[in-house]
């Protein structure tokens, strides 16, 4: 007999099932064994392969079950704004309260993520009288245009207060009282909200009863380094596109044991690499142009110049004498962008990569790193004294072109010491 059954529901297509994979495999990983953990995926088009890989969890105390919505999505399918990062599967969840009278309260997941602890935890959080449950939009914490596109557009009283849906705690019974779905579908018809899709909706219907969560239950895989990581949620940025990001060891863990992970590695290449740097882009221009929509003096005024975009790569070798079967330092890396942002990481012959950060510096270090770079990185110049430890500085135009760089020492050259100054700071 178990002493509680835990009801997860994922909303996916066909494309998102190698994923779903390895956030099965991780809750199954971390899950007790004292709880039933029911699974629904909602879907309209499965194959029946996919569905056979995924249906091979379905043992000890967790119970999958696919679930076609294709009739019920019928209401709200010519209403519905999807664009090229989204498919209608992100408006699935809208369906459950009304579907699933069964329950009166669930817990939605996106597809991708990992889950590191148990996930009874989460869904144990006493919702009270409220909606749904969530943890603030990580991205908003960090750009200025989101913020007043939350307060604008969505007319949060607070950006803080626009909550992620990727991890969502629903409480059904408060959704049908209130009659969400169609309170949803009758906004769909008045509002068009473009940048988030159904997580702008949420937030718009939601707000004011809303349960706050602890951040740990969904962390940025890309924009923080949390030491105790109760969910890792790859949003924008994913470890299967980007070689080199935070907390992408965690999925590489569970996806190496599921029947995806060859068809998963394969993903990654040249072109893969840009495609977060470019959506977030586009976020930005997005949120942007949305705010001015409904703001006749386009004011608060966002400036424009935010492109994340890459400025200048760094690396450091030792080029000391070393033992090569020892764990010895090789050098540093540094990728800067141009709003700010910088991923950093140490390099060790054996261990490989160590203190992995992303942090933000300031405009104004950004606009003299740029200076230095321009000024000085195709100089001739002659490896004169050494400290052992060679370097390498790329510089980088706007459309991601190199446009200088240079190889040595640097042990003379105040110029490139600046830079590294700025960045240590």
């Amino acid at each position: 007999m178990y002493q509680q059954e835990i009801p997860i529901f994922f909303a996916v297509d066909d494309a998102y099932i190698p994923f779903l994979a390895v956030t099965i495999q991780s809750i199954f990983e971390n899950k007790s064994e004292k709880n039933l953990y029911k699974i629904k995926i909602l879907y309209t088009k499965i194959t029946d392969e996919n569905k056979k890989e995924i249906l091979k969890y379905s043992k000890e105390n967790i119970n999958i079950e696919f679930v076609n919505v294709e009739e019920n999505l019928k209401k709200l399918k010519d209403k519905l704004l999807v664009r090229d990062y989204y498919s209608d599967a992100t408006y699935y969840r809208i369906l459950i309260p009304n579907m699933f009278q069964e329950y009166d309260k669930i817990l939605y997941l996106d597809a991708d993520i990992v889950v590191l602890d148990d996930i009874a935890n989460l869904y144990n959080i006493n919702l009270e009288n409220n909606l749904v449950g969530g943890a603030p939009e990580p991205w908003f914490k960090e750009y200025e245009e989101f913020q007043v596109y939350a307060e604008k557009v969505i007319e949060v009283q607070n950006y803080k207060e626009y909550i992620n849906v990727g991890v969502l705690l629903m409480n059904l019974k408060e959704l049908r009282k209130m009659d969400f779905e169609n309170v949803f579908i009758n906004l769909l018809d008045t509002k068009k909200f473009a940048l988030l899709q159904d997580e702008d909706y949420i937030n718009k219907i939601c707000n004011g009863r809303i349960k706050y969560i602890d951040e740990k239950w969904n962390v940025s895989g890309y924009l923080y380094d949390n030491s105790d990581p109760k969910i890792v949620h790859y949003t924008i940025f994913k470890p299967w596109l980007k070689k080199e990001m935070l907390n992408k060891d965690y999925f590489w863990d569970y996806a190496k044991k599921t029947a995806f992970y060859e068809y998963i590695s394969s993903l990654m290449s040249e072109e893969t690499e840009e495609k977060g740097d470019i959506s977030l882009r586009e976020f930005r221009k997005m949120a942007i142009s949305e705010v001015k929509k409904v703001n006749d003096n386009n004011e608060p005024e966002i400036q424009s110049s935010f492109e994340h975009i890459k400025l200048a790569e760094i690396d450091s070798l030792n080029w000391n004498e070393v033992n090569m079967l020892s764990d010895y330092f090789q050098g540093e890396h540094y990728e800067v962008f141009r709003d700010g942002y910088v991923y950093s990481y140490e390099s060790y012959n054996l261990s490989g990569k160590k203190n992995e950060k992303n942090f933000k510096i300031s405009t104004e270090d950004i606009a003299k790193i740029e200076k230095i770079l321009k000024s000085n990185i195709d100089n001739p110049r002659d490896n004169l004294g050494t400290d052992g430890t060679g370097w390498t500085f790329k510089y980088y135009d706007i459309e991601g072109n190199i446009v200088g760089k240079y190889t040595g020492y640097i042990y003379q050259y105040k110029e490139f010491n600046d830079i590294l100054e700025l960045l240590k700071k």
